[in-house]
């Protein structure tokens, strides 16, 4: 299986940037993916509902099929993926002097805050436009986020998670300053997305909407592996 770090920031970045200050936080939301095709393989539009629980140093992101628990405490992210009752563990810290050749991808991230506003699902939003490309590999990712100031939240458990899941990756670690400077801009929890992404020819479209956002307790053992799963060895982002 694939791990694509931009998935992991999207996971990381619109899901998490929100805490209560002593509270858990669940998010529920609805993930949309229109229909691809890309070098003859084509995959059928996708709809499905994600969980998020979210605590001080921990975060556990749920779909049908996989799951992801970063534990900031102990600097790793689990992958598990439940059809095959296995799970990988990425590292949260990633050394690019060991890396050899140095590969310059042309990563760019801007964020540019908009004037427009609006109601959704009864929270009020501000709407902002996201855009990263990465030059080397003729990629381009455009982002319209609707944020709210309706719900609690704190910047610096935001920049926390989202600097830990750049920092694994190769390609995003020298940008990862700027881009968490960038995502900063953002004010508030992102209750709306819809994200167009180029690449190679094709233009891949999907969305993401809030449909619950709550405090409470994240149950006993929700940041534990579960039992019975076995390790699977990692070879490094793909």
């Amino acid at each position: 299986m694939k791990i694509r770090i931009i998935a992991v920031v999207v996971a990381v970045g619109v899901l998490l940037s929100v805490c209560g200050a002593q509270a858990d936080i669940f998010m529920k939301q609805k993930n949309h993916s229109d229909a691809m095709t890309i070098m003859g393989h084509t995959e059928p539009a996708k709809d499905e509902v994600s969980t998020t629980w979210l605590s001080k140093d921990k975060v556990r992101h749920d779909t049908d099929k996989m799951s992801m628990i970063m534990l900031l405490d102990e600097g790793v992210l689990y992958v598990l993926q439940h059809d095959k009752k296995s799970y990988m563990a990425m590292p949260l810290k990633f050394d690019v002097k060991a890396q050899q050749p140095q590969v310059d991808m042309g990563l760019t991230f801007t964020v540019t805050p908009g004037n427009e506003s609006k109601k959704i699902n009864n929270w009020n939003c501000k709407k902002y436009i996201t855009r990263m490309s990465m030059g080397q590999m003729g990629m381009s990712v455009t982002t319209e986020v609707w944020a709210t100031q309706d719900l609690k939240i704190d910047p610096a458990i935001y920049s926390k998670f989202v600097s830990a899941a750049m920092a694994a990756n190769p390609m995003m670690s020298s940008m990862m300053d700027k881009m968490v400077q960038e995502m900063k801009k953002i004010q508030g929890v992102q209750v709306y997305s819809a994200t167009t992404t180029q690449m190679m020819g094709q233009s891949m479209k999907s969305t993401v909407e809030l449909l619950e956002f709550k405090e409470g307790t994240a149950p006993a053992g929700i940041f534990k592996l579960p039992a019975g799963y076995k390790k699977e060895s990692f070879k490094g982002m793909q």
